[in-house]
């Protein structure tokens, strides 16, 4: 009986460890606009979207008969990663984004006026054009703000709660075991099972998100490469757990093997 109980709070202390891995690199991660920023950076995502921007400038140029090209260095890659902070505020900071470029249709129908006389509706479209590639939709980014700082608010406390029930059952695992030995290589065991969890999610994971496509290649980059970084984290917590619970192992058998000797002598 005593066994079996202590086969049970096991598991729920190795499912524990599991989720609060998960969650903790969850809330160091994309719950972080530096994170999301950083690797957005990395991916490439900012360049990707700077050209998809322009191709669709220069599709609707032509159709209006105006050469490509005609609207080079309408911005820099800084403004437009200025831009995608506006839009990460929105979402972290439970701000409200405007897209409404007035300084942006400016300086596309100055650019324009000397190809054409409807430079005012071409300007207007053309931002529209660059507004949804980084906005997306305002109405939808506006709407994600409160939601999302209450969804950070709950993981927060989710990892705080698991926290305290994973001590109090650890606890009772310890007082029940009683042997401090066990004890040692209970928790070892713990550790090994919980990171050797996160290893297999890894391998199960590997790269069947590397292909994804959502909404448009740029963003497809960026959730991609955000995709892969946290596999990895969860990797590299899975293979510290195992190593750290196989020394918690050694070192418990390690004092059984000395005790034994001394009991022998």
């Amino acid at each position: 009986m005593k066994k079996a109980i202590i086969s049970i709070l096991n598991l729920f202390l190795i499912i524990m460890l599991l989720t609060i891995s998960i969650l903790v690199i969850i809330s160091n991660t994309v719950l972080k606009k530096s994170y999301i920023e950083t690797s957005l950076e990395k991916s490439g995502f900012y360049d990707e979207l700077n050209i998809a921007i322009q191709n669709e400038f220069d599709i609707y140029l032509a159709q209006a008969g105006i050469k490509s090209g005609a609207l080079k260095n309408l911005y820099t890659i800084e403004e437009l990663k200025s831009d995608i902070s506006n839009t990460l505020d929105a979402i972290y900071n439970s701000k409200t984004i405007n897209v409404i470029s007035s300084f942006m249709k400016e300086k596309i129908k100055s650019k324009l006026q000397t190809y054409t006389n409807n430079a005012e509706a071409i300007a207007i479209n053309l931002t529209n054009v660059y507004n949804k590639k980084v906005v997306i939709s305002s109405k939808h980014i506006n709407a994600i703000g409160p939601k999302f700082e209450k969804m950070v608010s709950m993981i927060k406390m989710g990892i705080i709660v698991i926290a305290i029930v994973f001590s109090i059952i650890l606890v009772i695992v310890c007082a029940i075991i009683g042997n401090f030995k066990v004890i040692i290589n209970n928790i070892g065991i713990l550790l090994v099972s919980s990171g050797l969890l996160d290893i297999i999610l890894k391998i199960l994971i590997g790269s069947k998100f590397s292909y994804i496509f959502l909404l448009n290649q740029a963003f497809s980059t960026g959730i991609i490469y955000i995709i892969n970084n946290i596999v990895d984290k969860i990797m590299s917590i899975g293979i510290g757990a195992t190593v750290i619970g196989i020394v918690f192992i050694i070192c418990g058998n390690f004092k059984e093997t000395k005790n034994n000797k001394e009991m022998e002598n």
